[in-house]
């Protein structure tokens, strides 16, 4: 597969996550099984104000992925080196070796942030499955 097709994938597994605080109001949970094919990542859209926290759970099939979530201008570094194969500087939490992790993740300030699950072996010290992984996935 070529990097164009990274592209295309990128924008077809975007999903938009909304948070709300101090509304009283519930979110339905993002529940999904993912394909996650090797050398191409997955990404979800966080959002909300300041504060708003999710509940995230990922399950693999078995073989490791990586976790990473960024604010919009580390995201925006790391897609342009993802997809150059480069080692440009960006900042991000990240889990290493993942096979089944649950986490919270509250936003530091308003606005999107990203929660990238990495099927590659891009990230420094991080997963190399060398397969295609199928990735449940839950956001609360």
């Amino acid at each position: 597969m070529t990097r164009p097709l990274l592209i295309v994938l990128l924008l077809i597994g975007t999903v938009l996550i909304a948070g709300c605080t101090g509304t009283g109001t519930t979110l339905e949970p993002v529940v999904a099984s993912v394909d996650v094919p090797y050398d191409y990542l997955y990404v979800y859209e966080l959002w909300g104000e300041k504060g708003t926290s999710f509940s995230i759970e990922i399950n693999t099939d078995g073989a490791p992925v990586d976790l990473l979530v960024f604010n919009r201008a580390n995201y925006i570094k790391y897609k342009k080196a993802f997809e150059n194969s480069t080692q440009d500087t960006w900042k991000a939490v990240i889990y290493r070796d993942v096979v089944s992790k649950e986490f919270t993740y509250t936003l530091p300030h308003y606005g999107t942030h990203y929660l990238v699950i990495e099927n590659s072996e891009f990230t420094t010290d991080g997963a190399d499955a060398k397969r295609d992984v199928n990735v449940s996935v839950r956001i609360e």
